[in-house]
C-alpha cells in the first residue's frame, strides 16, 4: 500500500485507547517513512468489512501514526513508497465496530464504545493485542468490563468446563474457578492479578453467575460493597438460590439492608442456616447433602451407561434415555417399572408427547443436551426451568431428584434403548 491510498480510505480508530495529543504531536515530528515503513517500525494492522471495498476501514495498530498523515499536506514525493499492511476482513461485523468507533481525527468528540463491538471483533482484538486489550478497559466501568470480559470467556472457556467449575464451587471447592482465572491471567484473558480479597475478579464472575443474579449484580456492581468478600459471596449463594440472591441485592441497593446484613444473608443461603428460607434449587446444581461414603470422604460416583437391546431387561426405578420417542408398545411396560425416560430430539407429534404426560408420573423437564433439545419425565425427575448442559451426566445430574445426586457425582445406571 501507498500513503496515498490511506487519503481515500474513511478511517475509525482508537479502539484501545482514546486520542492521545501527546503522542499525535511526537509522531508529527517524524517524515511519513518514518511512520509506515516496516523498515521503521510496526506495519499498519486494518480491519475491513471485505478485502474488496477498502473505502471504510478500523485501525487496529498505527492508529495516530495514520491520523498525522492524514492531516498532513500531500507530498507526492515524500509519499512515493510502498508499506506493508496487515488487513483482516470481518464480513457484516465490521459495520458494528465501525458505527461505534471514532473517527481519525485529532481531539474528536466521538469515543470508541468497544462494549458495543460484536463477540469476533472483540476476539480479534483481544488476540492482537492480549493483556494490553484487558488493560485498556480500565477507562470503562466495571459493568463495562464485565460485558466485554463475558464476550471472550465465552470463547475460551467451555460450556463442560463451566459447569464442572461451578458444581465443585456449589460443593465447597473454590480451587477450580480460583485456579482458572490464574490460567486467564497468565494467558492475557484478565488483566488484573490474583488477590485474595477477589476484588478484581467482580468482571469474572460475574460471566459465572446464573440470569436473574447476573443481570442485577452487572447492573449494580459499581455499588455493591466488595469488603470481606462480598461479590465471592455473591456467587456462592446465587448457585444456590438465584432469585433470592437477586433480590438481596435489589434490597441492598434500595436501602433496606446495609453491607453487612447483606453478608449475613448471603452466608445463611450457603450454609442453609435459616430453618425459614426456602430453597428452589437452582438450574446449575443440585441441593446437595454430604455422604462421605467414598475414599477420604469423597462421594462415590455410580454412574454408567448400559445399552439395553429390549425393555424387559430394564431393572424396576431405572432412567431410561431414547433418541426421538418412546415406542409406544415401551411406554406402559416402563411406567409398569416406575423408569424415568429422557428423550434426546424428542418428536414434536402433540399426540405422542399427550401420550407420555398421560402415562407418567413425577416430573418432567425440558432441557438442551449440548446443541440438541431434550425432555425428561417420570418419578426421578424434578420439575423445573429450562437447563442446558454439555454431557448426558451433567443434564441428569441437574434434573434428578437430590437423593440419586451428591455434587457432580452420580448414582445411576443410565439404560440407552435401541
Amino acid at each position: 500500500m501507498k500513503p496515498s491510498q490511506l487519503r481515500k480510505i474513511d478511517f475509525r480508530g482508537f479502539l484501545l485507547r482514546d486520542f492521545d495529543n501527546g503522542i499525535y504531536e511526537a509522531v508529527n515530528k517524524s517524515t511519513v517513512y518514518n511512520l509506515l515503513s516496516e523498515q521503521k517500525t510496526h506495519s499498519p494492522i486494518l480491519i475491513v468489512k471485505t478485502f474488496k471495498d477498502y473505502t471504510k476501514a478500523m485501525v487496529l495498530e498505527a492508529t495516530h501514526r495514520i491520523c498525522s498523515v492524514l492531516q498532513r499536506k500531500r507530498d507526492k514525493d515524500a509519499e512515493n513508497f510502498e508499506f506493508k499492511t496487515y488487513v483482516y476482513e470481518i464480513g457484516d461485523d465490521f459495520d458494528t465496530g465501525f458505527d461505534n468507533s471514532a473517527p481519525l481525527v485529532p481531539n474528536s468528540s466521538q469515543k470508541t464504545d468497544i462494549t458495543r463491538f460484536p463477540p469476533n471483533l472483540l476476539s480479534l482484538i483481544h488476540q492482537t493485542f492480549g493483556r494490553e486489550f484487558n488493560k485498556s478497559l480500565a477507562q470503562f466501568s466495571r459493568f463495562q468490563q464485565a460485558v466485554v470480559l463475558k464476550s471472550i470467556l465465552s470463547r475460551y472457556v467451555s460450556d463442560e468446563q463451566k459447569e464442572q467449575v461451578l458444581l465443585e464451587l456449589h460443593n465447597n471447592n473454590a480451587t477450580p474457578i480460583l485456579d482458572l482465572y490464574k490460567k486467564c491471567f497468565h494467558e492475557g484473558i484478565v488483566a488484573a492479578e490474583f488477590s485474595n480479597d477477589h476484588t478484581e475478579k467482580s468482571p469474572y464472575f460475574s460471566f459465572f453467575m446464573p440470569p436473574k443474579t447476573g443481570d442485577v449484580f452487572l447492573q449494580q456492581m459499581d455499588v455493591l460493597p466488595t469488603a470481606n468478600k462480598t461479590h465471592f459471596l455473591i456467587l456462592k449463594a446465587c448457585l444456590i438460590s438465584d432469585s433470592m440472591t437477586a433480590d438481596l441485592i435489589s434490597s441492598y441497593v434500595g436501602q433496606n439492608i446495609d453491607a453487612n446484613q447483606l453478608r449475613t444473608k448471603l452466608n445463611e443461603i450457603i450454609h442453609n442456616d435459616d430453618d425459614d428460607l426456602e430453597f428452589e434449587g437452582t438450574d446449575k446444581t443440585a441441593e446437595t447433602t454430604r455422604k462421605p461414603t467414598g475414599r477420604k470422604g469423597a462421594p462415590k460416583d455410580g454412574f454408567k451407561v448400559v445399552e439395553a437391546t429390549s425393555v424387559s431387561v430394564i431393572p424396576e426405578n431405572s432412567v431410561v434415555q431414547c433418541i426421538e420417542k418412546v415406542k409406544l408398545e415401551h411406554i406402559d411396560k416402563l411406567k409398569e417399572k416406575s423408569c424415568s425416560i429422557i428423550v434426546v430430539n424428542p418428536f414434536t407429534d402433540s399426540n405422542w408427547f399427550q401420550m407420555v404426560l398421560t402415562k407418567f408420573t413425577g416430573g418432567i423437564r425440558f432441557g438442551v443436551l449440548g446443541g440438541s433439545a431434550a425432555v425428561a419425565i417420570g418419578p426421578h425427575i424434578k420439575p423445573g426451568a429450562e437447563i442446558r448442559a454439555a454431557n448426558i451426566k451433567m443434564l441428569l445430574i441437574k434434573m434428578m431428584s437430590k437423593e440419586e445426586t451428591t455434587g457432580r457425582k452420580l448414582d445411576v445406571t443410565l439404560f440407552q434403548l435401541a
